[in-house]
Formats: C-alpha cells, structure tokens, sequence
C-alpha cells in the first residue's frame, strides 16, 4: 500500500492544473461546475483540491479522441 505522503507527492494541486493548461484557478473551478467530464478532485481536509496525473492524462486523452472523432465525420 502507498504511503499517505507518497500519495501527496504524486498528486496534482489545482495550482498545478491551471498552470498545466495555462488558465486560471477560477478556470478549473468552472470546469469543475459545468464539465461532467473533467475529473473529480479528491478532497483532502487540510490539502484542498488533488487529481492524480492518472486522472488528468486520461481526460486529456478523452479530449484528443473527441477531437479526432470530429474530425474524422
């Protein structure tokens, strides 16, 4: 099993995903209200907002396919 602090190291800070897409915090907060598929945060009490890279690397892919799928008709 991952160790609470290993787990805080791997995790993103939604400082680190505004800055990741160049945008806002308040950006990812709106994403977070009107995107059913951006992903859900895990909330830590005294952390705030973490993703994982997981979850991030696995939505940006689902952008890349929607696009590509748009593309493609």
């Amino acid at each position: 099993m991952t160790a609470p602090t290993e787990t805080l190291d791997t995790t993103l800070t939604i400082d680190e995903v505004a800055a990741r897409y160049r945008t806002s915090r308040d950006t990812v907060y709106r994403w977070l209200k009107g995107r059913n598929d951006f992903p859900r945060p895990i909330a830590l009490p005294s952390r705030g907002l973490r993703w994982t890279p997981e979850q991030i690397r696995q939505w940006e892919a689902a952008q890349v396919d929607r696009v590509n799928d748009t593309v493609a008709a």
